[in-house]
């Protein structure tokens, strides 16, 4: 069903076959909030219900990747070794920005991950090749 058979549809349902009264954009909009609603709802009561695997491979000294087109948000990062043992990735909390007092003096170091825009930074960076799992 496209656009204009739902707004059609919507029309028909509420007895309005013109858009004297309410106008196409309206419709679309309060479509868009009832898909909205109905889809928190759903992931209210089933909250792993859109979760997937998505992996991701390294390449040596490349700190971006691209996420997946349909990506939403992180719920696990975690990175697969050689040996098949996986690393739990935390996500990046700045802390020079939230210590006042930080000399400057601190690396670092632990595997961890951030998103800019619609890549997934890796810290630090990557030295040689493996697999991500998000």
């Amino acid at each position: 069903m496209n656009v204009a058979e739902l707004i059609e549809y919507f029309r028909t349902d509420v007895g309005e076959h013109h858009d004297y009264f309410i106008k196409d954009f309206e419709v679309i909009r309060l479509l868009n909030i009832a898909y909205k609603y109905y889809f928190l709802m759903l992931l209210q009561a089933h909250e792993s219900y859109f979760v997937t695997t998505s992996n991701i491979s390294f390449v040596a000294n490349q700190r971006a990747y691209a996420l997946p087109l349909d990506f939403l948000r992180a719920k696990y990062v975690e990175r697969v070794l050689d040996d098949g043992t996986t690393v739990p990735l935390y996500r990046i909390v700045r802390v020079q920005e939230l210590n006042w007092y930080n000399d400057g003096s601190s690396q670092y170091s632990l595997p961890s991950y951030d998103f800019e825009g619609q890549n997934i930074v890796f810290e630090p960076t990557p030295q040689s090749a493996g697999a991500n799992a998000i």
